[in-house]
């Protein structure tokens, strides 16, 4: 058994020489994957070393791994490409096309692939020739939603096989649609598994070259190939006439970015990746979303989408301080005059609504927008005067 000094010191030279058969360097996921290979390689049978490549005992080759990777960034030399989300556009286009019939086997089983894939962020064609019929099961919350989830803990690229009962909250669901139409994932799903051939135990299963819509059955006992499923979504993009060519792992990266331009924590977003690190994360945040590019172009185009000629009403960044360092005016888009008013609470710059304490009555009207401009987060307070609140600031 070769000392660890050895290996490092091999390890080293390697990193630093190991080139394609071009002569050309490596991509820095193929160095990350080759380094992950040998390291499963040196801890597995007939081995079984207690060591890894990232420990300190192999510090110089890790030197070196590190220095080759700068290397890629500084040099303009890594072409690594992540995968890209599905525009929301493009997403829109795909389900309200034939593309998902529910009454075309082929149709059918393409859309409960992408749902499953969509729901869950399965990765690119990972298990999925493997699935067997009873992977998912139907429940009911609380509320009395429909919906489904994984029926075991499935052993992935990077969650293996931990045992789910210590971490039921990682468990993604896959809820029914409200509107209940066939279009919902859940409802498809169910209609999926009763066209199965019950002679066979894959959730992917070869359709018949003919059937009939009445047929119970629409699907032969062999599962479907692999090379037919990694070209599901590649198929499904030329089929729906969809803006550019996606693969499978666009799915994933589709959830990712949805949910994260939704708001949703990076934490949570990883309990239905299975990604143990947060930061694994950012290879698929790299881009606004379309109707956000759209937004930014406007506003520098000048335009307005309902009334190209007006002026967009905007809140300014600063509003004046008195002596005392309270906010005396508020710069915003209509003139209005509020006599005798104490503004007991915080004037959110940012909302439809003014909240106002005060015995009068009075009409504020028009005065905020609803653009998403900065807020300001001291309270304003005006006691026994007239508060006139302008516009100082528009796009020209």
């Amino acid at each position: 058994m070769l000392p660890t000094e050895y290996l490092d010191d091999m390890l080293r030279r390697f990193f630093a020489e190991v080139r394609t058969t071009e002569g050309k360097m490596y991509s820095r996921s193929t160095y990350s994957g080759i380094r992950a290979a040998l390291n499963r390689h040196i801890r597995s049978p007939p081995f079984s070393r207690n060591i890894s490549l990232t420990y300190k005992e192999f510090h110089k080759s890790c030197q070196v791994f590190q220095a080759t990777l700068k290397k890629l960034s500084t040099e303009g030399l890594d072409t690594t490409t992540h995968h890209q989300a599905i525009s929301e556009g493009d997403l829109t286009k795909l389900r309200s096309s034939d593309t998902f019939n529910e009454m075309n086997a082929y149709a059918l089983q393409k859309k409960v692939w992408f749902e499953i894939s969509l729901a869950f962020a399965r990765r690119g064609c990972e298990n999925i020739q493997d699935l067997k019929k009873d992977a998912y099961v139907f429940r009911t919350d609380d509320t009395g939603r429909e919906y489904v989830e994984m029926a075991f803990n499935e052993k992935l690229k990077n969650h293996q096989g931990i045992d789910m009962t210590k971490n039921m909250d990682s468990k993604p669901r896959m809820y029914a649609s409200k509107s209940g139409s066939m279009s919902c994932p859940v409802k498809a799903l169910k209609f999926y598994l009763s066209k199965l051939n019950s002679e066979g135990d894959r959730l992917f299963q070869q359709p018949k070259q003919k059937f009939k819509i009445e047929n119970p059955v629409w699907y032969t006992t062999r599962p479907v190939g692999q090379k037919t499923i990694s070209a599901f979504m590649s198929k499904l993009s030329t089929e729906a006439g969809l803006s550019r060519r996606y693969t499978n792992h666009c799915v994933r990266a589709t959830t990712v970015t949805l949910l994260s331009h939704a708001g949703v924590t990076n934490r949570a977003i990883t309990r239905i990746t299975k990604h143990r690190n947060e930061k694994s994360l950012e290879y698929y945040e790299t881009d606004s979303s379309d109707e956000q590019k759209r937004s930014y172009s406007d506003i520098l185009l000048q335009e307005n989408n309902d009334n190209p000629e007006a002026e967009a009403p905007t809140v300014s960044h600063t509003a004046p301080v008195s002596a005392d360092n309270r906010p005396t005016q508020l710069q915003c888009d209509t003139a209005v005059s509020v006599p005798n008013f104490q503004f007991e609470q915080a004037f959110p710059v940012n909302n439809t609504a003014v909240s106002v304490s005060s015995s009068n009555s009075t009409s504020v009207t028009n005065v905020l927008n609803q653009r998403q401009t900065p807020q300001y987060m001291n309270p304003f307070h005006f006691s026994g005067c007239n508060v006139r609140i302008d516009n100082h600031f528009h796009y020209h």
